[in-house]
């Protein structure tokens, strides 16, 4: 996953991408009449550059929260390899905890019987 969008977040970028692009499309289409002025071809470039540089912060957005998602994933591993290794410290001491009693009472038994 370092490298890709969560599905669900890229599913919805997409979606987005596509409607931006077919709205200006639409436009251009709708409005296009059979010839255009320099103000008018000036004024739908703009709107072309608006729309491209939208989609390029969406994109770079998509790849902050791709990698945040990332290190995200990679914390919550590393915390659960933890939780487990103190789990098994957790048994270990309690077996040696069980031991020992078990030693403290034959112990007893044979101070007793002596």
């Amino acid at each position: 996953m370092c490298c890709s969008l969560h599905p669900a977040y890229s599913v919805r970028m997409n979606r987005y991408a596509r409607s931006l692009m077919a709205a200006i499309a639409l436009l251009t289409v709708a409005a296009a009449p059979d010839s255009f002025t320099v103000d008018e071809l000036d004024v739908l470039e703009a709107e072309k550059r608006a729309a491209e540089a939208q989609l390029a912060a969406l994109e770079s957005a998509g790849a902050i929260v791709s990698s945040d998602l990332s290190t995200l994933e990679t914390q919550l591993i590393s915390a659960a390899m933890e939780a487990r290794r103190r789990e098994e410290q957790a048994a270990t001491a309690e077996r040696r905890l069980i031991d020992l009693r078990t030693r403290l009472t034959s112990a007893r038994i044979d101070l007793i019987s002596d």
